[in-house]
């Protein structure tokens, strides 16, 4: 145990994990606290309407419930209004009674589908998929217990399972992997522990042991924040009621109380971090270079995320979105919510899935990094003597510092394959994305403001008339909704000025439309340029080369220079590859023009009147994100000088440039937390977000600070 305790305090002991771990609770204590005031009511007044909905006979809850929502709709409607804070309230808790007092009256509903599927003339196949599906679900349901009424708020249940809790407790764990494996891997240490008679494949199974014991406190950490929080602004509840008696778990097979379920919950969170802990750890063993560990980890977390995000539960590929890690974080979905996956065309119970799931993965984890761990003393990186010789010649005479730095960066860093891989993957991306076709409602609004394009004149007011005439003439609603649209840019350019013009196009570059396309632009080109300009300043600290190298004058001042103007450049040209292909497209799919028209003819863009032009913003916007880039090195630069390590660098200023993105295009309404970043998001920072520049130079200037003094305690 001693053994286990000493790996575990190498964690505990990274004075740099601590600090990411603070941040990343404080994140999620801010997604709670949002999540939990984001509606139109207030966690107070929930408590309260329950407190008084408890107050009733068990019997009468539901019935009190609803004539409290009967009498505030008509006193609504006598006062001329349709929805206050109120009547919200108690429709969300009518809801939630309603959905505690309908169990017999689903399983009902169950068995009348049931009939319908199995009747109907389009599965009359018995071997077909669904009518298998339906058979068996009914029969789960017919067995199960009737639940006991009792009825109890559910909101504070269900916050407890919040899926950027999930994110944030990966990416701390993916850390502390990081400083048990890839730190004593930059430090050379495994080159002596191969060495030591406990060195090899018994010192991997401490690491393991103290990977599960860093998994089981980070639950801890990040679920006991949920747990307490969610008791302290809606409340749990009594724990001793039928699980079935939460809204969003109405519906579940199995009969757990409130507090069994919390605990199970929690334990198989533990359980699904080390699992995805373990998989990072053979990502550790196996991999050579840090740059590939990093790309590993991070394609890891983003590949599981947009599975289980970017796949509709209706489609053909639904068992990739459920059969994944990050979907397995989400407990409720495969063990209190019946579903089937479709296996070879038979129903299989979606909690039988991902059982089988964690134990091959777990086994096939342990195994892989064994078995990389067994060979890494094999084949640790060495140079022969012939080899050294070559590389000698090859370079023999070069005084050119840019050039060898430029060699040391893709060439000896092996960054060249990952920059090619960028600009393969971006020109694949241009070509093969198709036009998609528009929606109804947009091509009635690209008809009329097309009609409409040019300054508001005399004959405007008619043309809106035939334009009007036209809508009905579709007997389409989305035809009115298109002309309504355009109606009220016409009251808008009579009183600010400007001219018509469509404006689609230009809303998806400007972020009016498609708002978390700026944090997803924003997250590509801050993943390769932080990868790319950590492993550049890092290299040489990582190596014990910075002593040699500030012993000469070169050394002290040139070679700090070129590394940064090597990334400086290398970020501007990621960012022209990353949005180039990105403005192309939106220009061919909406086709934009009117470049020349003056801003103010779009009215979020009112503030820039008529000094401007359209196409003068969109230069801006540019203009700004791609400025900002070198700007952004310099921090990377600082931080680099004060960790003297790659993964550290990459983690630390993830937690800045790549987890904010990340965030921000899970809630649109956490782009506050991009404040240091609306430099690089260009459009918050262009549309009057000005606080937000001396965040973000603040930063940077803490990052030279920090450069500057780390950099004269080396010297000293």
């Amino acid at each position: 145990m001693k053994a286990i305790f000493s790996e575990i305090g190498k964690v505990c002991r990274s004075r740099l994990f601590l600090s990411m771990l603070v941040c990343l609770l404080g994140v999620n204590l801010f997604c709670l606290w949002d999540t939990a005031n984001s509606g139109t009511y207030s966690p107070a007044e929930y408590r309260r309407a329950w407190t008084e909905i408890m107050k009733q006979p068990a019997g009468e809850r539901l019935s009190f419930g609803e004539g409290k929502l009967a009498d505030i709709k008509e006193e609504l409607k006598e006062a001329g209004l349709y929805v206050t804070r109120e009547s919200e309230l108690y429709k969300d808790v009518v809801s939630e009674l309603t959905a505690a007092n309908s169990y017999e009256a689903f399983v009902e509903e169950l068995g009348r589908k049931k009939d319908l599927i199995t009747g109907s003339v389009l599965f009359r196949d018995t071997d077909a998929f669904s009518t298998k599906s339906a058979e068996k679900a009914y029969r789960e349901y017919e067995k199960a217990k009737v639940p006991v009424i009792a009825e109890a708020p559910s909101k504070g249940v269900e916050l407890v399972n919040l899926t950027v809790t999930d994110l944030l407790a990966a990416c701390a764990g993916i850390f502390a992997c990081v400083v048990l494996f890839v730190r004593e891997r930059e430090q050379d240490m495994v080159r002596l522990q191969w060495t030591l008679k406990h060195g090899r494949l018994k010192h991997l199974w401490y690491k393991l042991a103290a990977l599960f014991f860093c998994a089981g406190g980070i639950a801890v950490l990040f679920y006991g924040c949920n747990y307490l929080f969610a008791e302290l602004s809606y409340g749990l509840g009594p724990l001793d009621r039928d699980i079935r008696m939460v809204e969003a778990y109405a519906h579940s097979v199995h009969g757990f109380s409130v507090g069994t379920w919390l605990c199970l919950d929690f334990t198989l969170k533990i359980l699904v971090l080390f699992v995805m802990l373990l998989l990072c750890s053979v990502c550790c063993t196996l991999l050579k270079g840090m740059v590939s560990v990093v790309l590993s980890f991070a394609g890891l977390l983003l590949a599981e995320f947009l599975l289980y995000s970017g796949i509709a539960a209706t489609s053909v590929y639904s068992p990739l979105r459920y059969v994944n890690l990050i979907a397995l974080f989400q407990n409720q979905e495969w063990l209190l919510q019946y579903k089937h996956i479709n296996v070879f065309g038979q129903p299989v119970n979606y909690g039988v899935c991902a059982v089988v799931l964690l134990v091959v993965l777990f086994l096939g984890a342990v195994f892989g990094s064994c078995f990389g761990y067994k060979s890494y003393g094999k084949r640790l990186e060495h140079r022969s003597g012939g080899r050294l010789r070559r590389e000698k010649r090859r370079r023999h005479g070069g005084t050119n510092l840019l050039f060898l730095e430029l060699w040391k960066a893709f060439v000896m860093q092996r960054l060249l394959p990952m920059v090619l891989g960028l600009l393969l993957l971006q020109v694949l991306i241009y070509v093969r994305a198709g036009n998609p076709g528009k929606s109804l409602e947009e091509y009635y609004y690209k008809t009329y403001m097309t009609r409409l394009e040019g300054p508001v004149t005399e004959q405007t007011p008619e043309l809106l008339n035939e334009i009007y005439m036209d809508a009905l003439e579709a007997k389409s609603s989305l035809a009115l909704d298109a002309y309504e649209r355009v109606a009220e840019r016409y009251e808008y350019l009579k009183e600010h000025g400007g001219y018509f013009v469509y404006d689609t196009g230009v809303g998806v570059l400007s972020g009016e439309v498609q708002k978390d396309k700026d944090a997803l632009l924003t997250l590509k080109l801050m993943l390769v340029v932080l990868l790319f300009s950590a492993s550049v300043f890092s290299y040489d600290p990582q190596r014990r080369m910075e002593g040699l190298l500030h012993s000469t004058v070169k050394g002290e001042r040139q070679v700090p220079a070129r590394k940064y103007l090597i990334c400086a450049v290398f970020s501007v040209l990621v960012g022209v590859a990353v949005y180039l292909p990105d403005f192309l497209q939106v220009t061919k799919q909406y086709e934009v023009h009117g470049y020349s028209y003056p801003a103010v003819s779009l009215p979020w863009l009112m503030q820039y009147g008529e000094g401007i032009s359209i196409g003068t913003y969109l230069v801006l916007l540019y203009v700004v994100r791609l400025v900002l880039c070198p700007v952004t090195v310099v921090f990377i630069m600082a931080v680099a000088e004060r960790l003297k390590s790659f993964v550290y660098t990459f983690f630390a200023c993830g937690a800045v440039f790549v987890c904010i993105p990340l965030l921000t295009m899970l809630n649109p309404s956490w782009t506050v937390l991009a404040y240091p970043l609306y430099g690089i998001y260009g459009n918050p920072l262009l549309l009057g977000a000005w606080f937000g520049i001396p965040v973000y130079f603040g930063l940077v200037t803490g990052g030279v600070v920090l450069t500057l003094k780390g950099r004269r305690k080396l010297w000293n």
